[in-house]
């Protein structure tokens, strides 16, 4: 009977041992893989958002960059075509007074006696200077 008991003893001693083993091993690979489960997701959400971070900026400065030149391309067409615009409206005034100057002197009146002195004005120039420059 010793020799049961002991054998008794001995098996359960030796299936609790071999169930304790097989628990915390499985305990142990359990824990191992959530440990490398969660450190995996970790490491790949990092580097989603990280990623996603780098996307976001890209797009942003690409965004802030084209904005950037779009407004500095309409502002100098604005100025470009505002100076046009002014040279456009100017031009033709400027043209019309320099014509007006140039070709209606100031020597054309409608008195026929001034048309006179204009007339014989030329011949005046080389004696006094101030009446063929004025």
């Amino acid at each position: 009977m010793l020799y049961y008991t002991i054998t008794y003893y001995t098996i359960l001693y030796y299936t609790k041992l071999y169930y304790t083993v097989l628990y915390y091993t499985i305990l142990y690979h359990t824990i191992l893989h959530y440990t490398i489960l969660y450190y995996t997701i970790l490491y790949y959400t990092i580097h989603y958002y990280t990623l996603l971070y780098y996307t976001l900026l890209h797009y942003t400065i690409l965004y802030y960059t084209i904005l950037y030149y779009t407004i500095l391309y309409y502002s100098i067409l604005y100025y470009t075509m505002l100076y046009y615009t002014i040279l456009y409206y100017t031009i033709p005034y400027c043209t019309s007074l320099c014509e007006t100057i140039l070709h209606n002197s100031q020597w054309e009146f409608q008195d026929s006696k001034m048309e006179v002195l204009y007339h014989i004005r030329p011949y005046f120039v080389w004696i006094f200077p101030y009446i063929g420059l004025t």
